[in-house]
């Protein structure tokens, strides 16, 4: 064999390549110093809601202090009941009682409905880890 050198990978690349390659890099630190301050936000609310309008706010102290609460719409009574930073729909006289066997809500995202009485009991924040699975299947 005669000595033939290996051309080097940058006589393949064009400059169009170059500045691709820039674009995607500054693109990607960008994102990771805008980021940061969107996830920031850690406060934790919860929120009853009725035909789409909020009937009650509780702030991330008033859900660790705990508390109780009664309400009526579209005929069913509701008992709801918040504490160490969790709520649920304790007690409901609804026929299917799906919102009562959904049990606590304790992190971002998490939400209890009820369908008969158009109500959406649904926690918004701050998402963690869950430190349990979503879902056991027997």
């Amino acid at each position: 064999m005669t000595g033939s050198k290996r051309e080097s990978w940058r006589r393949w690349l064009k400059w169009g390549d170059f500045v691709i390659v820039a674009l995607v890099v500054l693109l990607a630190v960008a994102l990771l110093l805008i980021m940061p301050g969107r996830l920031g936000d850690s406060r934790v609310e919860a929120c009853l809601m009725c035909d789409g309008k909020i009937l009650r706010r509780w702030t991330e102290e008033e859900l660790r202090a705990g508390g109780e609460t009664t309400i009526e719409t579209h005929g069913y009574h509701y008992t709801i009941v918040w504490e160490r930073g969790r709520i649920r729909f304790a007690e409901a006289d609804c026929p299917d009682q799906v919102c009562v066997r959904t049990g606590w809500l304790k992190s971002g995202g998490n939400l209890a409905a009820c369908v008969p009485g158009h109500l959406v009991l649904k926690i918004s924040g701050a998402t963690s880890a869950p430190a349990e699975p979503d879902v056991i299947v027997r």
